[in-house]
């Protein structure tokens, strides 16, 4: 079977992290990391490549400009974040499987460009909104209900366009080890057809 490239996205408290980070561990994957023009935290470990590859505004708007992202956005109002093509590219030639974490609205810019038709499996956990909820207050207790009421509004317009895009959906509401084995066994025997 051809490798694809792996999408991964979900809600907040999903465990995204955990689990492409388990994912990873299958020798025929490989994480590609975003371009962002964010400043490089070397304190923190991050270099060129990891967990980014670290470019200025203006090198990555030449970027756009050359159209070389299947998807990017501006976050948070202070830095651009994307998903070079030919990164990705460069995985699929090595016959590898690249995995990414994406945003629901980069995968509307994938579908929407059609840069990449055929050539990616996409997979969103989600969660209810009540065990949501209780992430949330778990490991941030002083959010603000005002917070609290943005991620979780921000979590049913992800789930929506989750359910209308993606090819799996993943019950992410389990314990995260019952999670990984899920989704380490779909990725496995489906997207890579080992049985």
């Amino acid at each position: 079977m051809k490798p694809k490239i792996i999408f991964l996205m979900g809600v907040s408290w999903s465990g995204k992290s955990t689990i492409r980070k388990e994912i990873l561990k299958m020798d025929e994957v490989v994480y590609v990391p975003s371009c962002s023009t964010r400043v490089m935290r070397p304190e923190d470990g991050e270099k060129n490549g990891q967990p980014y590859w670290f470019f200025s505004k203006e090198e990555f708007e030449k970027m756009i400009d050359n159209d070389e992202f299947v998807e990017w956005a501006t976050v948070h109002k202070v830095a651009y974040y994307g998903s070079r093509y030919s990164d990705l590219q460069d995985v699929l030639d090595q016959w590898k499987y690249p995995i990414k974490e994406i945003e629901i609205l980069g995968l509307d810019k994938i579908v929407a460009n059609g840069k990449i038709d055929g050539k990616y499996v996409t997979i969103f956990m989600d969660l209810d909104n009540e065990t949501m909820r209780k992430r949330i207050l778990w490991r941030q207790p002083n959010i603000s209900q005002e917070e609290l009421h943005n991620r979780l509004e921000s979590a049913d317009y992800e789930r929506k366009r989750g359910h209308e895009l993606c090819d799996y959906i993943i019950d992410a509401s389990p314990t995260i080890p019952e999670v990984v084995t899920t989704v380490s066994r779909l990725v496995r025997e489906k997207i890579m057809g080992d049985k």
